[in-house]
């Protein structure tokens, strides 16, 4: 199993249903740290490869072309999660991150909110959520005269909350009068929500935050953390059985699956 990196709290679900369905079943499960860059993906997933697993399970669609072919060539099982793709390697579970960037984006709208931000990460995936949620808002016509644009600060992934905190204040130099930001990450989302107690700021009165991945604490922050949840226990579990099926010689139930997402609401939006 690959990820891109093991400090990422939103693939925790994912971990332990793959780790609890494969062991159940007399698997043992290997985890390697992939990194964001293709490069470093290529070497880990070749040495992955030498080793003759009984199936590749990765926390993203894979990009690189030598990548992908080598995974096609190998005859291994190989899964892509997390996100979705027209041409999956094999199989694949995930959904799609743009809608999840446009379901935000006409969320704020329905609110009144009239002048979002973004704090994204500087990964793929993030920013086809952040680019999907301005393209939105942009054609929504919901923008205050004046920006065109969705003001935006790029942060460094995997983000943390110290990022979330130093995000919000250089967004609100940009445009002092931000009603809602659309954060990469819950926990970017949490450091936007101390930032705002330090500096006064009401959420959601004067700042509306939503974040994503509904990490464990998102519930019990204060206030409660509006956000996007993906389950990511089924897709961990569907992911064992896709792999364990093809270890045994069976064919693939549902081999090309997008399991959706919600928007979970709750006080800070």
């Amino acid at each position: 199993v690959l990820v891109p990196t093991l400090s990422g709290a939103v693939f925790a679900e994912t971990l332990e249903a793959l780790h609890k369905t494969l062991g159940r079943n007399g698997y043992l499960m290997m985890l390697g740290e992939s990194g964001y860059q293709d490069a470093d993906e290529e070497v880990l997933i070749e040495n992955v490869i030498r080793r003759r697993p009984d199936g590749i399970v990765l926390t993203r669609v894979v990009t690189s072309p030598t990548a992908r072919e080598r995974l096609r060539a190998s005859g291994i099982a190989v899964v892509e999660t997390w996100d979705t793709t027209a041409e999956p390697i094999d199989m694949l579970i995930g959904f799609s991150h743009a809608d999840v960037g446009r379901t935000v984006a006409r969320y704020l709208q329905s609110l009144g909110r009239r002048q979002p931000g973004l704090i994204i990460g500087n990964d793929p995936r993030a920013t086809r959520r952040g680019q999907a949620f301005s393209a939105a808002l942009e054609g929504l016509h919901v923008l205050r005269p004046g920006f065109e644009q969705v003001p935006t600060v790029r942060v460094p992934a995997p983000a943390s909350l110290g990022a979330g905190r130093q995000g919000i204040g250089e967004l609100l130099k940009q445009c002092p009068n931000l009603d809602a930001v659309f954060c990469s990450t819950d926990m970017v989302a949490l450091g936007v929500l101390i930032e705002c107690q330090q500096r006064g700021i009401r959420v959601p009165e004067d700042l509306a935050v939503v974040g994503f991945g509904d990490l464990a604490m998102a519930p019990h922050s204060a206030p409660s953390l509006t956000t996007v949840r993906i389950d990511g226990t089924q897709i961990g579990q569907r992911a064992a059985h896709l792999v364990m099926r093809r270890a045994e010689g069976l064919p693939p139930i549902e081999p090309v699956l997008d399991i959706g997402f919600s928007l979970v609401r709750r006080d800070s939006a």
